[in-house]
């Protein structure tokens, strides 16, 4: 039937498709050009907002750049997760008493086939890097 994706029941991996190229993210390293890549992503580390295409939504960098905080808690499994589109807030897993957070969408550091918003990764909520950030919402009202 296909993977759920943005509510649709089959969509691409990537904004463009199956596949992702240097001028759609900024992602990984290249071993040429002094850690600059070719194309689009001429940059080492994080690019500025906006300098690919936006998706569907007017959202840019869902793919690479960086790695997004979301306001989930990590689960191993998605047992359990809730079905209405809420951030899922309860029975955090831990490392060492403190709570793992969820990030998505890879950075400039992962390669391409972590890039997928799809991809989560798990943190300790107050860990710092440079492959991190975060996404502002603003609710509209209807």
């Amino acid at each position: 039937m296909g993977v759920r994706r943005a509510g649709r029941v089959q969509s691409p991996l990537y904004l463009g498709g199956e596949a992702i190229g240097r001028d759609q993210a900024n992602f990984g390293s290249d071993s040429c050009c002094g850690g600059f890549s070719s194309g689009g992503d001429r940059w080492i580390n994080s690019a500025p907002v906006g300098s690919f295409a936006a998706n569907a939504w007017g959202l840019f960098d869902m793919h690479g750049n960086v790695s997004e905080w979301v306001q989930d808690c990590y689960h191993a499994r998605y047992l359990g997760a809730p079905t209405d589109g809420c951030a899922w807030k309860a029975n955090c897993a831990e490392d060492n008493g403190q709570v793992l957070r969820v990030l998505r969408g890879g950075s400039w550091f992962t390669p391409p086939s972590l890039t997928r918003s799809a991809v989560r990764f798990r943190a300790i909520g107050d860990k710092l890097s440079a492959e991190y950030g975060f996404r502002l919402v603003r609710e509209l009202e209807s």
